[in-house]
């Protein structure tokens, strides 16, 4: 399992270190339980390290074809109970893109 340690550096944007790992990220407080959480998804389906995942990785670079990131999407719609668009879905590159739609429906359904 990967560790993160998180440090406000603007109002938008946080150092992450990730695996002993900086970088700067637009994802920060409680957005970060659903980065992990859609980390592990991808590990599972794409048979990937985790430690070789982060929120710029793309799912080309995972060899995802659209097939595999709609798999993708019924396993997060499952698992926080959130219904994603289809007009969200296929813009959806890297995994970023998939947490701040997740983030967006999530927000919506409270």
């Amino acid at each position: 399992m990967w560790s993160k340690q998180s440090q406000k550096v603007s109002a938008d944007i946080s150092l992450i270190e990730v695996n002993s790992i900086p970088y700067l990220s637009t994802i920060t407080g409680g957005s970060y339980m659903v980065l992990e959480k859609v980390i592990t998804f991808i590990s599972e389906q794409f048979s990937v390290d985790e430690e070789d995942i982060c929120e710029d990785t793309t799912f080309e670079e995972l060899g995802a074809d659209e097939e595999d990131i709609e798999d993708l999407v019924h396993v997060v719609e499952g698992e926080f109970e959130i219904e994603l668009h289809e007009d969200e879905i296929i813009r959806i590159s890297d995994v970023s893109d998939l947490v701040r739609i997740v983030e967006t429906a999530i927000a919506l359904a409270e």
